[in-house]
């Protein structure tokens, strides 16, 4: 076994990042974690248990996998309708009254998982579409990526938190579709290591390697062609440099969810019979071939 390194390069910026901690992993696996001391992404040792950590693609630790899908639906109405809205006011009189416009483009979930979101965000009546190199599609089978499409904005949700190679993770992501957006969720940290009873940690299923703070994601406007707006401290942007939103009222359109959210779903029209017709139709079609 190695000896245990007191630094190592940091996988973001490659910077130099200093031991912070050592913890088990696993319940089993003593590792090291570190600090990059220009981008302050806390990362692990380079993880060899990862195998075994993703016997199961989701973490049995994971509860609130449905509720934070609902969640996350909920934020996403609101903001895709204010980018649309932006994207419409062409004049300054146009923006004067932010009338609110349906998202019109169409989505994709990078690394959707089993597809729980991408089915909740059709029911919305999104154009949603599911991508994962790794997970099985249970839940929106029939909306899978084509490569012939366009897609102006893509979803990386529960992502940033698992990637072992992350400035290759981030660009390879960019690289995919060149989107307008990218929209992730990753739980910050502050200014300071969190303690060893953070909940986010999740040392026991292994699969969370890498933890950003503020200073970490200003760091991704100089490796990427992209400006970061966070939005809540699990709640982020990566906007394209070369369009131009008012990151003040996206951060104001996902405050009030609960309340606002069934009048801004009523901008849309719902997915699910539609694709309900348009799989029987499919299936039809296959048997009949038989």
């Amino acid at each position: 076994m190695e000896p245990t390194k007191d630094e190592i390069e940091c996988r973001l910026c490659g910077s130099v990042a200093k031991k912070e901690f050592q913890t088990k992993v696993l319940n089993q696996y003593k590792v090291v974690y570190y600090k990059c001391r220009d981008c302050e992404l806390l990362q692990s040792e380079f993880p060899f248990w990862l195998e075994e950590a993703y016997n199961k693609a989701i973490s049995i630790l994971d509860t609130g996998i449905f509720l934070r899908n609902n969640e996350n639906v909920k934020k996403l109405t609101l903001l895709l309708t204010e980018v649309q809205t932006q994207w419409n006011e062409k004049s300054f009189w146009k923006s004067l009254f932010h009338k609110p416009a349906p998202y019109q483009g169409k989505v994709l979930d990078y690394g959707g998982g089993h597809g729980i979101l991408v089915r909740l965000m059709r029911d919305v009546g999104f154009n949603c579409f599911w991508y994962d190199k790794y997970a099985k599609n249970d839940f929106s089978e029939g909306f899978g990526f084509e490569p012939t499409e366009n897609y102006d904005v893509v979803l990386a949700f529960e992502l940033f938190e698992h990637f072992d190679k992350p400035k290759e993770n981030i660009i390879e992501i960019l690289h995919f579709q060149k989107p307008k957006l990218l929209i992730f969720s990753t739980l910050l940290y502050g200014a300071e290591t969190p303690d060893m009873n953070w909940w986010y940690y999740a040392f026991e299923a292994g699969q969370h390697i890498a933890f950003f703070n503020e200073k970490t994601l200003a760091k991704l406007e100089t490796l990427t062609d992209y400006l970061v707006c966070s939005l809540a401290p699990d709640f982020h942007l990566l906007i394209r440099k070369d369009l131009k939103l008012d990151f003040r009222r996206l951060r104001k359109s996902i405050r009030n969810v609960e309340s606002r959210f069934p009048s801004f779903r009523k901008l849309y029209k719902t997915k699910t019979f539609e694709d309900h017709l348009l799989l029987k139709n499919k299936t039809s079609s296959a048997e009949e071939k038989i």
